[in-house]
């Protein structure tokens, strides 16, 4: 899925990537990585990463434009139409560095995403196989335990349910709090101004998670791929 959201987003992104392991013992443990196919990923070990890292990262001179994003997985259903699906809860922020185009519908928006709205964009895939001959917008699709109003379509991109059109996309603190119940960022996508100052730009994003989260440790260089 990373590869797929690298190719669509162009070659001007740096990724960031937090690994939470799945026990309190070993959350100390976690590690975050920057990469994007441009330069060799920073390893930095942190417990949490925010919106405040989202926000003093998007203050950098090379930042133009940041969003946070979250996975999860659930069954989709639609009357007697069930599916197991990933879905992605991102901030509206997306929408202007995702390169993706919707077949139908519209986007959330930064009030929705605030307030932690129940909308849904559907992947091509997925409203396909749940929805067959119905029109998707504006009906009610059940995640999980929750109801979400379908929104958008998004066209097809490859990959089938594996891919981006396997998709459910939701704002990202429905996702962090309706669903997830959590807090914290599990990706980071930043978008560059200058793809020649990549690296530079990666090293002033560990430092700015360094000082964050008071590390006194130097990150470990790693290549992410």
């Amino acid at each position: 899925m990373i590869n797929n959201e690298v190719a669509s987003l162009g070659n001007n992104t740096l990724f960031i990537k937090t690994r939470v392991p799945p026990t309190t013992k070993n959350r100390a443990a976690s590690t975050l990585g920057i990469s994007g196919g441009l330069s060799p990923g920073i390893a930095v070990g942190i417990t949490t990463f925010n919106q405040r890292d989202l926000d003093d990262i998007k203050k950098l001179n090379n930042v133009v434009n940041d969003y946070g994003e979250v996975t999860g997985m659930a069954v989709a259903s639609y009357r007697n139409n069930n599916k197991s699906a990933i879905y992605y809860g991102a901030s509206y922020e997306k929408f202007s560095i995702d390169q993706h185009q919707l077949s139908e519908g519209r986007f959330y928006t930064q009030a929705e995403d605030a307030g932690a709205s129940q909308v849904v964009i559907l992947g091509s895939a997925v409203a396909k196989d749940l929805f067959v001959q119905d029109d998707p917008l504006g009906k009610l699709l059940r995640i999980g335990n929750l109801n979400f109003q379908v929104i958008g379509v998004y066209k097809a991109q490859g990959g089938g349910d594996q891919g981006p059109d396997g998709g459910l996309y939701v704002p990202l603190k429905t996702a962090q709090y309706k669903m997830l119940g959590i807090n914290y960022i599990t990706i980071g996508v930043v978008q560059l101004q200058n793809t020649n100052l990549a690296d530079a730009t990666a090293a002033e994003i560990s430092q700015t998670l360094m000082h964050n989260h008071i590390l006194r440790t130097p990150p470990k260089t790693t290549l992410l791929l």
